[in-house]
This record gives C-alpha cells, sequence and structure tokens, in this order.
C-alpha cells in the first residue's frame, strides 16, 4: 500500500454531501476529491457514495435514506 493519496474526480448533485467533496453543492465539472491510500474500493449511488478500505471498513457520505 502506498502513502499518497489517490486522486479520484466526482460530479454531479451535490445534496446531503454525496459527492464526499466536503461541500453541499452540485458540480457541473469533474472535481478533485482526494482519498485516503487506506481505501480500495469506491461505488457511488444516486444520492450517497461509499468507500471501503482494505480492513473492510465501509465510510459513507450522503444520505442514508436509500444507501
Amino acid at each position: 500500500r502506498s502513502n499518497v493519496k489517490q486522486l479520484n474526480y466526482a460530479w454531479g448533485l451535490g445534496e446531503y454531501g454525496s459527492l464526499g467533496v466536503g461541500e453541499f453543492r452540485s458540480k457541473y465539472h469533474p472535481t478533485k476529491v482526494l482519498v485516503p491510500p487506506t481505501i480500495r474500493k469506491v461505488s457511488c449511488g444516486a444520492m450517497h457514495t461509499a468507500f471501503v478500505d482494505f480492513d473492510g471498513n465501509m465510510y459513507m457520505c450522503g444520505s442514508n435514506e436509500y444507501g
């Protein structure tokens, strides 16, 4: 595993903080998101984003109504 943060991009509706960029505004162009090197999987839904680390821990942002 690397100590370097992974660079990912997010865009779309930011309602509920679902993009994981630290704010609740929508992003209409790809926006950089720094992800810790311990994250191995990312999954995006309509109103949430999920992150899973190498130890199997899951982290979520956005709405918890359906995600």
